[in-house]
């Protein structure tokens, strides 16, 4: 049998929900801050996508819609990125010139550079690829 008297309590009372209001408001920030690095976190990373994205798309028209040349370099803007691409004579083998052989070899670097929340990011690709040298071409 259960006594109903007058020192029975149910409920909260005043000072237990005070207290755990103050825990919940000490808690807002740092949940804030939590989620809002990572939604940062996520901006950054579809940045880099993007960026990888339009870099591997450039390199792979290098030399089939561009001709490859001899230590140039190129800057053009696509979107939000600024593409700045670099071809160098690339010698794989040591003791063969380039006159004896029937391609050539090219390393092509890209660097990928856009702007984000005034911090200037930067992806660089690079590749070799091979080409025909223009006097060997007629063989």
């Amino acid at each position: 049998m259960r006594r109903c008297g007058p020192f029975r309590q149910d409920g909260f009372t005043l000072i237990e929900v005070l207290v755990a209001f103050v825990i919940l408001v000490a808690a807002l920030p740092v949940l804030y801050a939590i989620f809002s690095g990572g939604l940062r976190g996520m901006a950054l990373a579809g940045d880099y996508q993007g960026a990888v994205a339009v870099g591997e798309s450039r390199l792979a028209q290098t030399g089939i819609v561009d001709v490859l040349g001899e230590a140039e370099e190129t800057t053009t803007q696509e979107g939000r990125y600024t593409l700045t691409l670099t071809t160098q004579p690339y010698q794989p083998w040591r003791d063969v010139s380039g006159e004896q052989l029937a391609v050539r070899a090219y390393r092509v670097t890209l660097d990928i550079g856009w702007e984000q929340h005034g911090a200037q990011r930067v992806v660089s690709l690079s590749t070799i690829k091979l080409a025909t040298p223009a006097g060997v071409a007629g063989r």
